[in-house]
């Protein structure tokens, strides 16, 4: 059961820019869900949020969510808002994207909140992540992946 303290320090990683050592925490096997299925209505056609959906692994939510990472023209650094922590094996952490910028110049502060379950060795074996799903879907737009 992680401390406070210890899934402070955890996500205080990737506030930093330290994503590979933040994914250490993480399990490969992670079941992470982001929500998200919003339908958005965008001049007049209807989509969905690109990333929304469920990944069973750390490599199927790396490359599942691709369209999203490659729009950035800085690194995601994920300030800590707030953390509520039951005191055992699950927290909520309130996240914001600070100082990210996609590639077209557009403006990325996105929030975040991670539902949180960590096994008894304090990695990340579950992630429910919600998230503002019209701005994700703008940058994505506005910054198509490279084929």
């Amino acid at each position: 059961m992680p401390t406070l303290e210890k899934i402070r320090a955890i996500f205080d990683l990737i506030g930093q820019g330290r994503k590979e050592e933040f994914f250490e925490n993480v399990d490969d096997n992670v079941d992470w869900t982001v929500k998200g299925k919003t339908l958005i209505i965008i001049h007049l056609s209807r989509t969905y949020c690109p990333i929304s959906g469920h990944y069973s692994s750390k490599q199927a939510f790396h490359d599942g969510t691709h369209a999203l990472s490659s729009t950035w023209a800085t690194p995601l650094k994920l300030v800590v808002q707030d953390i509520i922590h039951d005191g055992k094996n699950k927290a909520a952490v309130e996240l914001k994207a600070v100082g990210v910028e996609c590639k077209n110049g557009l403006k990325f502060p996105n929030e975040y909140v991670w539902v949180c379950h960590f096994n008894d060795q304090d990695k990340i074996i579950k992630i429910n992540a919600f998230m503002d799903t019209d701005l994700v879907t703008r940058a994505i737009q506005q910054n198509p992946p490279k084929i």
